[in-house]
């Protein structure tokens, strides 16, 4: 049975509640049946992780296991090598499971699509939600380059009624803390429960990762 997909990729290095906000929002504002949740392997424009695979998957189950919705997904991490986001979406759009497919990402990672691998393919495959904070906008330029005027929707009804290549804004996504960040308060002994979830900082401290 086909069904509405989101896909929220990402390095989770570590998850933190902002991710598993912007799943649960995702799943909420399009009405999506399930979302994946998709560790990178090696990332194309960026540092490689600071913890092997095996514990951000560890460290994402952990994190989803409270919603049956939420999935995680292996599949960078088992392809191996550079992990570029149009051949996760392009392979999830040929198995022909899924009515829709939502790739879910952040304002800053929208300014920076036009540098991404094959990105004009990505608008072939799926439909974008950007979740943008306050006072986030599009770079004049990205909008001109991804024709944002034409794919520009104002409600899930809409971007589901098209097969792919829309976008949805949501603003105002106010969760305003970075894996970069979190690290830095693990490795400074911070308090860490706003951040991560209990199951996750006990697998942080028991593995003694980013100490």
């Amino acid at each position: 049975m086909s069904s509405r997909l989101g896909v929220l990729g990402g390095m989770f290095d570590p998850v933190h509640r902002g991710h598993i906000a912007a799943a649960r929002l995702a799943l909420t504002a399009l009405q999506l049946d399930r979302i994946k949740l998709i560790p990178c392997n090696q990332p194309n424009h960026r540092d490689p992780a600071f913890v092997p695979a095996q514990h951000r998957l560890a460290m994402l189950r952990l994190a989803a296991s409270a919603d049956d919705q939420i999935e995680v997904d292996d599949c960078e991490i088992v392809r191996g090598g550079t992990s570029y986001s149009v051949e996760t979406l392009s392979a999830l759009s040929e198995s022909g499971s899924f009515e829709s497919i939502v790739f879910v990402l952040g304002m800053d990672s929208l300014n920076t699509l036009p540098t991404w691998h094959q990105w004009q393919s990505l608008f072939n495959f799926c439909h974008l939600m950007v979740l943008a904070r306050g006072g986030q906008t599009v770079d004049p330029e990205v909008a001109r380059q991804i024709d944002l005027d034409s794919r520009l929707v104002a409600s899930s009804v809409e971007l589901q009624a098209a097969e792919h290549g829309k976008v949805f804004m949501h603003a105002d996504f106010d969760f305003d803390m970075s894996s970069t960040q979190i690290r830095n308060a693990i490795s400074t002994g911070n308090c860490l429960s706003q951040y991560l979830c209990d199951a996750v900082i006990d697998y942080i401290r028991n593995n003694k990762l980013y100490s």
